[in-house]
């Protein structure tokens, strides 16, 4: 309640202004909510419960970027009230749905959508929910097609089989971008997406990570992606059904040939496959000619020291590189040396996360040697590794030098010294 804070107007745009989500339950004057929305232009907002506040206050706005909301608490008339556009709007809850999805998309204008009705630790686990069916499939089908401003889907965690994705074949060739991540899809239904992709005049993105997607299905997916034009960005992470194939090298192999002739690839997301040194050396031929290639995830693989340095030549020859994860694989210290090249060859790269690695002091100097090369770095995860204070003393300096770099992750390193504050870096986190 206002009672709790010095000034209500003073708290509000507090919140407002550094971009935080404004609590649902924060009873102000809305003369206050207006000025202050009005000044910013967008908010972002979380609705968790039914309240007459939720359409008072929407109605007080123009555009939303994030809305963030419990199916319990929409309703007809909170649909109604707000007459703006929503950029991303981000549905979770049960799977009994009592409005019409096409009114609110329209409505709302609304751009992005997730639903996500399953639960977030996985299916199976105590607290989660049946997830989509095929009726509330339908729904959300005939809804999106009705929307002339939806380009990105995302129902990730939603226990989508192959029976209930047919159910959404239309809509799913109507957007831009799709996420189908952590459901139950298998052969059948990646034949589903493969086609999609081979038909669609609109489908730049397809995420499928976390499914029960066989060799069989893979390849499919894979000889949809090379025949493609349009497709940008590609997520294919085998989980749960894992990988049928007897080796890694082998389990790659489709990939790397869809990687060689889809020119239009930007951003790859490999997490999760099990490839190890041999595996990232057929995966590397297809990075090394992959010119337009802007973001690569490799994280929780097997690579190590001779993968990194496959990898790291690879890389050399994408000049337009900008995020790269090699997280949680066993880098350490003389991969690291490989790969600290990256840094100084990669001159548009922004992200770089090599979170548990297994680097001592020894891979952080050579980071720190190629630190100052890599001015357009905005953030490094360097996250659970044994750095210790010794590499934090060989890195300080070297951090001083990037004066682009805005985010520095070392928690989890052993670093205790108070030395070491990495001053002058607007996201430092040293210890956990």
């Amino acid at each position: 309640s206002p009672e709790t804070v010095p000034s209500a107007r003073e708290y509000v745009s507090s919140r407002v202004g550094s971009g935080e989500s404004i609590p649902e339950g924060f009873h102000s004057s809305f003369t206050q909510w207006r000025e202050i929305v009005s000044k910013r232009g967008s908010v972002d907002l979380v609705l968790t419960t039914q309240t007459a506040m939720n359409a008072q206050l929407l109605a007080c706005l123009k555009l939303v970027n994030t809305l963030q909301v419990e199916l319990a608490s929409v309703s007809d008339e909170l649909i109604c009230s707000f007459r703006g556009e929503v950029q991303a709007l981000d549905v979770r809850g049960s799977r009994d749905v009592n409005f019409d999805w096409g009114t609110l998309l329209c409505r709302w204008h609304v751009q992005s959508l997730r639903w996500s009705s399953g639960s977030r630790r996985g299916i199976g686990h105590p607290g989660s929910v049946e997830g989509l069916g095929c009726s509330e499939a339908r729904k959300l089908n005939s809804a999106v097609l009705q929307s002339p401003w939806l380009k990105a889907l995302d129902v990730n965690h939603n226990n989508i089989n192959d029976e209930v994705l047919q159910e959404l074949v239309d809509a799913l060739s109507a957007v831009e971008s799709v996420d189908l991540s952590s459901n139950k899809i298998t052969e059948a239904g990646a034949s589903t997406v493969a086609r999609i992709i081979e038909t669609s005049s609109k489908l730049t993105s397809i995420v499928m990570n976390n499914n029960h997607i066989n060799a069989g299905g893979v390849a499919k997916l894979c000889e949809a992606v090379a025949k493609s034009q349009i497709l940008e960005t590609w997520g294919m992470c085998a989980t749960f059904g894992g990988w049928s194939y007897s080796r890694a090298v082998e389990s790659v192999m489709p990939i790397t040939e869809a990687m060689k002739q889809c020119k239009s690839l930007r951003s790859v997301n490999l997490s999760g496959n099990a490839i190890d040194d041999e595996a990232m050396c057929k995966l590397s031929e297809a990075i090394a000619i992959a010119y337009n290639l802007k973001s690569l995830d490799l994280s929780r693989n097997e690579i190590q020291e001779g993968g990194a340095t496959k990898l790291s030549d690879a890389l050399s020859t994408v000049g337009g590189i900008e995020e790269i994860d090699i997280s949680y694989n066993r880098i350490r210290d003389e991969g690291m040396k490989s790969m600290a090249n990256v840094l100084r060859n990669a001159p548009r790269l922004r992200s770089f996360g090599l979170q548990k690695i297994y680097i001592t002091a020894t891979g952080a100097g050579a980071i720190a040697e190629a630190l100052p090369h890599a001015q357009a770095l905005k953030s490094i995860d360097l996250s659970c590794n044994q750095i210790g204070d010794a590499g934090a003393k060989i890195l300080a300096p070297a951090v001083a030098l990037a004066t682009g770099l805005e985010q520095l992750d070392l928690s989890q390193n052993d670093v205790w010294d108070e030395e070491w504050r990495f001053t002058g870096i607007r996201h430092c986190k040293v210890r956990t």
